[in-house]
């Protein structure tokens, strides 16, 4: 078992001696890149060393939250503890990277407030009438 792995790590030196000869030629700034493709095809065609098994991520392990729940989390934080604008909560969802247009996230209070997962109270100012959301 130990000669086998000697002998394995030999043939694996040999393979990157001869990498490394290939991109002699090539110019200094891109020689990183060809040894990297180079070794690349080598590790890929399965030349130096055996190919590992990788078992592919499951969708099911992968828990993406849907836009009302990401509305949930901020309520939870206490984000609707002050009345709330729609602006506000899209600002809020863009801040921590979630991109959503202002009428997918008007749709999203709506369905929440149907749920009777939040509240919303009329503001008026200055002859314009506005929605604030807040917790129930």
């Amino acid at each position: 078992m130990v000669l086998k792995m000697k002998e394995n790590n030999l043939q694996i030196k040999k393979k990157i001696r001869h990498a490394l000869k290939i991109t002699e030629d090539v110019e200094p700034e891109y020689k990183k890149f060809a040894f990297a493709a180079v070794l690349g095809y080598l590790l890929q065609k399965g030349k130096i060393a055996p190919k590992a098994e990788v078992k592919p991520i499951a969708r099911k392990e992968i828990k993406r939250l849907t836009l009302n729940e990401r509305i949930l989390e901020l309520r939870d934080e206490g984000f609707f503890k002050e009345p709330k604008s729609l602006g506000d909560v899209g600002a809020e969802l863009r801040n921590r990277g979630y991109l959503y247009s202002v009428a997918h996230v008007n749709v999203a209070l709506l369905r929440l407030l149907r749920k009777r997962e939040l509240r919303r109270v009329l503001e008026i100012k200055a002859k314009k009438k506005m929605f604030l959301y807040v917790n129930p």
